[in-house]
């Protein structure tokens, strides 16, 4: 009888625990979770600018651009262009230009951030730019327009801009590092 008794008791606290947790899935990170966004494809031949989101917080973001070239041979000796960004809700904190490019940037008024960059003897797969912001909004592709005015290859200075694949003025945007 001792053991029926403990076994309803003990039945009863897993009742009572599970009901209490049910309701604290936000305490656990389990509701408003954002789905996993699927991996950016590259089906087309081109280079592609991309944005990836290398850190975030609550209250900031890092964000790396990328020329991501695919079955693309010439390697990019210069880029020059502009990102405009939401200034209400994106706040510049800090662009630094990869190790290996010589390169400037300057924000031109809020919000507008102008970009050029050199490397004689070919940028990598790596991003180009490391751009930080103080966030008041989510970090969404729409957040950006970006505009690619130049592109040049490093073995013969051939303008590479038709080769670029963009989507409309937004940059692709992902969470998930390129490979």
């Amino acid at each position: 009888m001792m053991n029926g008794i403990r076994g309803v008791r003990a039945g009863a606290a897993a009742l009572a625990l599970g009901t209490a947790l049910a309701g604290c899935g936000d305490l656990l990170g389990t509701e408003n979770r954002k789905p996993e966004e699927p991996p950016i494809t590259f089906d087309e031949p081109g280079i592609y600018p991309v944005l990836v989101v290398a850190r975030q917080t609550a209250d900031s973001a890092t964000l790396e651009l990328h020329l991501k070239r695919v079955r693309v041979t010439e390697r990019v000796a210069s880029f020059q262009g502009e990102l405009k960004f939401n200034a209400a809700a994106l706040a510049l904190g800090g662009v630094r230009v990869a190790d290996g490019i010589t390169g400037a940037t300057n924000e031109t008024q809020a919000g507008t951030l102008r970009f050029a960059g050199v490397a004689t003897s070919g940028i990598d797969g790596s991003a180009v730019l490391t751009l930080s912001f103080a966030t008041h909004a989510p970090v969404t592709a729409e957040s950006f327009e970006l505009d690619v005015e130049e592109i040049v290859a490093s073995d013969d200075f051939m303008n590479l801009a038709p080769r670029l694949q963009m989507q409309g003025r937004h940059p692709r945007l992902t969470r998930t590092p390129l490979q």
